[in-house]
C-alpha cells in the first residue's frame, strides 16, 4: 500500500482481516502473560492516527480495548502494570493520535506513551540505552506494520528477539517488495530488510509462485536463523483479484505464547 499523504485515509478491507488476527492475538497473549509478569509491553512501530477516515479504529485502540474489555482484567487481584508505546513518525497522526488516547479512560496501572519519529532509528536509541544499563524489554508483543519494505531492517527486529519473552507479529509488504525487487536504488533497503544478501538469487525468477514462495521462505527462514525466533507462522493475505498483498508473520520463541 502506497503511504497515504492525509492525517487520515479510508480502510481496506485487508485491513479490517489483520486488525481482527490482531486482536485475536492480543486476548490470548495479555492475560497470558500477566498472569506471570509484573509488567508487560504492547509496541506498535507505525501506530497512525488512531481512527480511519469513517471512524473504524486503528491498532493503538484496538490494542487497548482487546486489554480494557477482557474479563481478566476485570478482576482487581490481576492487576498488571501495562504498558503501551506508539511509534509514529508523521506528526499530524501523532497528535492525531494523542487525542484519541485522551478520550480513554485509563486505570492507572496502564500507561500510553505516543513517541514522535521513525520506527528503527528511535527504537534503536532506547534499546541502545536498555543494554548500556543492563536491561532489557519488559515482556513485549511488537506489531510492525508499515506502509512500504523500508525502515523494518532485520537487525532491529533480532535487537527485539534478543529480549526474553519478546514477539513480533509483522506485516511483510509482499507487493511493494516483488515490484521493486530488481531497482538497484533499493538494493541496500532489501539488505537490511532481509538481513542478508541473499534476496538477490530470487530476482531472475520468472515463475510469480515460485518467486512469491522463494521471497516469503527467506523472509521466514530470516526470522528463525537472524532473529532467533524458534516458531514462525505466517499468513497470506490476498486481495479481491487474488493476488498475494502481503504476508502477515508471528514470530515467538515460546511453544506456549
Amino acid at each position: 500500500m502506497t503511504a497515504p499523504r492525509d492525517t487520515t485515509w479510508p480502510i481496506e478491507a485487508h485491513t479490517l482481516t489483520k486488525h481482527r488476527i490482531l486482536e485475536r492475538y492480543l486476548q490470548g497473549w495479555l492475560p497470558v502473560m500477566a498472569k506471570t509478569n509484573g509488567r508487560i509491553h504492547f509496541l506498535d512501530g507505525f501506530a497512525g492516527p488512531g481512527r480511519y477516515s469513517g471512524g473504524e479504529i486503528g491498532s493503538p485502540l484496538i490494542a487497548l480495548q482487546s486489554l480494557l474489555r477482557h474479563p481478566h482484567f476485570a478482576r482487581a487481584n490481576n492487576q498488571r502494570e501495562v504498558v503501551f508505546s506508539f511509534f509514529e513518525q508523521d506528526k499530524r497522526r501523532a497528535d492525531a493520535l494523542r487525542e484519541e488516547l485522551k478520550r480513554v479512560t485509563l486505570p492507572k496501572w496502564v500507561s500510553c506513551t505516543v513517541l514522535d519519529g521513525e520506527f528503527a532509528p528511535l527504537l534503536s536509541s532506547i534499546l541502545d540505552k536498555f543494554e548500556a544499563e543492563g536491561n532489557q524489554l519488559a515482556p513485549t508483543f511488537a506489531f510492525v506494520d508499515p506502509f512500504g519494505f523500508a525502515g523494518v531492517p532485520m537487525d532491529l527486529i533480532a535487537r527485539i528477539a534478543r529480549n526474553a519473552k519478546c514477539e513480533c507479529f509483522i506485516n511483510f509488504m509482499y507487493e511493494e517488495v516483488n515490484r521493486f525487487l530488481s531497482v538497484p536504488a533499493v538494493a541496500e533497503h532489501y539488505d537490511a530488510l532481509f538481513g542478508t544478501p541473499r534476496w538477490r538469487e530470487i530476482v531472475d525468477e520468472t515463475d510469480p509462485d515460485r518467486r512469491r514462495d522463494r521471497i516469503a521462505d527467506l523472509y521466514r527462514k530470516q526470522l528463525e536463523t537472524v532473529a532467533g525466533f524458534k516458531y514462525v507462522r505466517e499468513f497470506q493475505m490476498v486481495n479481491r483479484g487474488n493476488r498475494t498483498k502481503y504476508f502477515l508473520y508471528f514470530a515467538t520463541k515460546s511453544e506456549k505464547d
